[in-house]
Parts: C-alpha cells; structure tokens; sequence
C-alpha cells in the first residue's frame, strides 16, 4: 500500500538481510533535585553544563528532561518549566 510493504516504516530505508543499521550512543549526564509537598513536585535539572533549569510538576520535570535530551534547551538564563495541570 502506497509503497510500503509490510512490517516497513514510510521513511525507513530497508537494511540487507541480517545487518542492522548502526545507531550513534551519546551519554547526558544530568542531576536532578525535587522538593515533594504532597502530590505536588517541584526542583531543578542541571546538565554537565552547570546551567540549572527549574521545573514545577511532573510534565515539567519530563519536558525538561525531554529538552536537555533533545538539546533544545536554552543555555545561559535558567529557563523554568512549568505543569500545564498545576
């Protein structure tokens, strides 16, 4: 269907039977400090950099993360990451 056979990802290239394609590691370092008052959560991340990032809730603790690992988080001026829910 619409040139992609079976078990195919759209944008996958197929590799020669048996060879799997090599993907590139890369180790973060990253300390993590949270303050728990309840349910609620709140600290900071901080990459091997040193630049601290401040986060509230739980989808801030994972957008956070998501971004150091990502390397889209600003560097310089602490950035804060606030819940959406709390």
């Amino acid at each position: 269907m619409f040139g992609v056979g079976l078990g195919e990802g759209p944008d996958a290239s197929p590799s020669p039977p048996g060879q799997y394609r090599r993907m590139s590691v890369e180790r973060l370092h990253l300390c993590i400090d949270v303050t728990r008052d309840g349910d609620a959560i709140a600290g900071t991340v901080t990459p091997g950099s040193g630049a601290v990032r401040k986060f509230s809730g739980r989808l801030g603790l994972f957008s956070t993360i998501d971004e150091e690992i990502e390397g889209i988080a600003p560097h310089g001026e602490p950035k804060e990451s606030k819940d959406v829910d709390g």
